[in-house]
């Protein structure tokens, strides 16, 4: 379903500044990751794909060379997408998108403190794309 959605969406018209860019993305649903992959490839960006922070955060060798970051907030494992991405931010300063399913208040508030943006699923592309904007 996720990977339709995006299919359908339409385009925004600035698409040509993503081709060629790096999105790292911390995803643990195989079939959102590969919707995102899949759409994120469409428009020309060159993406690799976690399943866990640990994992991305080991390959130092890539992840440090993103041009875009994006993470699911619950990920397996004890780092979180929050966690992932404020870690990120002070390694490289590269722009970054939390999404998540939860949209609890107690969680709206935390997250509320946090300077990355967040997009609720099911994900829009773009929205994605104007939170990795601005």
């Amino acid at each position: 379903p996720a990977a339709s959605r995006m299919g359908a969406a339409k385009a925004p018209t600035n698409l040509a500044r993503f081709a060629g860019k790096r999105f790292v993305i911390v995803e643990d649903d195989a079939q959102a990751a590969n919707g995102l992959r899949a759409w994120l490839q469409s428009i020309g960006g060159k993406v690799i794909v976690y399943s866990s922070a640990e994992s991305a955060l080991a390959d130092t060798a890539n992840v440090d060379t993103g041009d875009y970051y994006i993470s699911d907030y619950r990920l397996p494992g004890k780092i979180s997408g929050l966690d992932f991405l404020q870690h990120i931010q002070m390694r490289c300063k590269a722009p970054a998108v939390l999404i998540t399913g939860d949209t609890s208040s107690a969680f709206i508030e935390m997250i509320r403190r946090s300077e990355i943006p967040v997009l609720f699923k099911p994900v829009v592309p773009e929205e994605l794309l104007q939170a990795l904007s601005a």
